[in-house]
């Protein structure tokens, strides 16, 4: 890949995604080499630990603080991420997962690729750091479920949903619909301010009902 693609590819990254989330580049950073797990594999960003059935040591970004692991390509089934640290999962090829990326922590989650990101399920449905994907291509054949994080999605190319996929923040969104170039970005779903005053209205409703059968 010449070093005018690559140069195009970390300024739209920076272009495309908002100033409060993290944008790493895996160009920055040594690779630990080619990542083919079989097996469900486990990180901890603060111990910097690749686990399950293969190993690796990521490294510390001094500028984002976040944990880095940085490949020529990935390719795995199942991720378990523990910790209080960003993790940088990065690429300079592809990124495929066929399984559950799981965000348990408190931990943000940065996935950059310069080739193409496959994925199928995230799920981050505890509070913690912002989620960020970012790839030339990104393909999501099941679904992203968060509640608590803030989500951003950047291609220049299309964001191809398989098989009725989508983003499914509590309680739950309409599936984006986007052309080549595409960019999502959803905050996290607060609770209305009125709700808890819909839900004594409704009360107070039903004790003045109750008290209308018994006379």
């Amino acid at each position: 890949m010449s070093w005018t693609t690559r140069a195009w590819t970390v300024a739209f990254c920076l272009w495309a995604i908002p100033t409060h989330a993290a944008v790493l580049d895996p160009w920055a950073f040594t690779s630990l080499g080619t990542l083919n797990a079989s097996e469900t594999i486990s990180i901890n960003t603060d111990t910097l630990q690749l686990t399950g059935g293969t190993s690796y040591t990521g490294v510390l970004d001094p500028v984002s603080g976040a944990s880095i692991f940085a490949f020529d390509d990935i390719t795995g089934t199942s991720l378990s991420i523990y910790g209080t640290r960003t993790l940088g999962l990065l690429s300079t090829g592809n990124i495929a997962f066929t399984g559950t990326i799981d965000l348990l922590g408190s931990g943000g989650l940065d996935i950059g690729a310069v080739g193409a990101l496959a994925m199928k399920n995230l799920s981050a449905l505890g509070s913690g750091g912002d989620i960020v994907l970012h790839a030339n291509q990104i393909t999501i054949s099941g679904s992203i479920n968060w509640v608590h994080r803030s989500l951003t999605i950047t291609s220049p190319e299309d964001i191809v949903f398989l098989g009725g996929a989508g983003l499914l923040p509590a309680p739950g969104g309409p599936l984006p619909v986007l052309g080549p170039g595409g960019v999502i970005t959803v905050a996290p779903v607060p609770l209305p301010a009125a709700l808890p005053l819909y839900a004594t209205g409704l009360g107070v409703l039903s004790l003045f009902l109750k008290r209308r059968r018994l006379v």
